[in-house]
């Protein structure tokens, strides 16, 4: 078997016509290896055999793609470097099992959200309803797990119906407030409803979202502002409270990093009292979901210290918590220096926080025992993108703060009403 032969024309006696989406693809293959390779493409050969035309397979329903994928693996033992579920699927339909479980063993350690999303939703379309797929149950874990930035953005929009009643039976649900599932499946339904052409009145919506509003969970909403009345009405009362809000610990592995500074300058002692030390000032053009702080201290031990973030319009405080310095190595900024202790910390939010556009806010960093020192640069290039977001440092220095962690597509379309 060579791969050389993939869609080659040479000794091919048979032609699979693949027709997707209205376009059909021929692609040229070969008899004797697809009957040697896979059990179904053999029965489908034996039956053509006695046709007018008994040269060509006409497979419906597959993407030219996937087919193409299937035939460098028969041929090659060539595998896939993306994992979708019309492969899946594929690799299933046509008895394909070691291509099934080598997607499966480089899907499954490095799945993401959004392609958790993806799959299930293939499969559904697909009408796969093996509910005992490793592969399935894998993706609908990570969705439980990640719900928060699910709703909080546009994944929600791409989901159908179907999912959406599943995600909401959960009791698993990982949301820290009933109102960000609601706000996204409001999101979804006044999408929906302008697709449809029907108005998109608060009646209207609620009444098209009839089904999935049962599903909401009176004893987890815990801000009710600007939820509509006649929808409110139609949370249940009867359904218990979700599992307690947890920060996934892959959070910030699902997040768009933003680097605040190169390489540290100078280290600075930190101010001490009630105010702290600052340590930056932010502001982005959109709203974005801010998930993490990666931190880096100087200090001979182990420091106690915590954070706390505020709005610089009105002074509240947004965010107050604990540090754990996880990490220690041994380095020295300049080569004529001594060797010292830096200790880092990779700080997921115990509940992420949603930043408004223009607004600025503050970092501050309050140490508390051990004695200890920050390392500092100067602001370069203050506004950057960031993904889908500009973000702007404000001051003029940074300190400790190296990365932040962020969701910049967080409630990007479809309604500004959010809590």
């Amino acid at each position: 078997m060579s791969s050389d032969l993939v869609l080659s024309e040479r000794l091919s006696d048979v032609v699979l016509k693949v027709r997707h989406d209205g376009f059909s693809w021929r692609l040229p293959a070969h008899s004797l290896l697809l009957n040697s390779r896979s059990s179904t493409f053999r029965g489908m050969l034996e039956d053509v055999s006695s046709d007018e035309n008994p040269s060509a397979i006409t497979i419906v329903g597959m993407e030219p793609e996937t087919a193409l994928s299937l035939l460098r693996y028969m041929y090659g033992d060539e595998h896939p470097t993306d994992v979708t579920a019309d492969l899946l699927v594929a690799a299933q339909r046509y008895c394909l099992p070691h291509l099934r479980e080598h997607l499966e063993v480089q899907l499954l350690p490095n799945l993401t959200v959004v392609q958790a999303c993806d799959i299930v939703e293939g499969l559904e379309y697909r009408q796969q309803n093996d509910e005992n797929c490793p592969v399935k149950m894998a993706c609908w874990a990570k969705m439980e797990k990640h719900a928060l930035r699910i709703f909080a953005t546009d994944l929600v929009l791409q989901l159908s119906r179907s999912t959406l009643i599943r995600l909401l039976e959960s009791d698993e649900l990982n949301i820290p407030d009933e109102a960000y599932a609601f706000w996204g499946v409001w999101r979804w339904g006044r999408k929906l409803c302008c697709k449809s052409n029907r108005p998109l009145t608060e009646e209207s919506v609620a009444s098209f979202l009839d089904d999935l509003l049962v599903l909401m969970r009176c004893s987890s909403l815990r801000r009710r502002n600007g939820i509509p009345e006649i929808a409110l009405k139609r949370f249940s009362r009867c359904l218990c409270r979700r599992s307690r809000y947890s920060s996934p610990q892959d959070s910030l592995e699902e997040c768009t990093s933003f680097r605040t500074c190169g390489h540290w300058e100078d280290v600075i002692q930190p101010k001490r009292g009630e105010k702290g030390t600052l340590c930056l000032q932010m502001s982005f053009d959109r709203e974005v979901m801010l998930v993490g702080i990666t931190l880096e201290i100087c200090a001979t031990g182990m420091s106690e210290s915590f954070i706390r973030i505020f709005k610089e319009t009105d002074g509240s405080e947004i965010l107050r918590q604990r540090i754990c310095w996880n990490r220690c190595t041994q380095r020295k900024l300049s080569t004529s220096g001594d060797y010292e202790s830096w200790h880092e910390s990779d700080l997921i939010l115990h509940e992420a926080l949603f930043l408004a556009p223009s607004e600025i806010y503050s970092i501050y960093l309050y140490g508390c025992t051990d004695p200890f020192n920050l390392p500092c640069v100067s602001v370069t290039n203050r506004r950057r993108r960031v993904g889908q977001a500009f973000a702007t440092l404000h001051g003029q220095e940074t300190l400790a703060i190296r990365e932040l962690h962020i969701v910049t597509d967080a409630k990007a379309t479809w309604g500004t009403r959010c809590c």
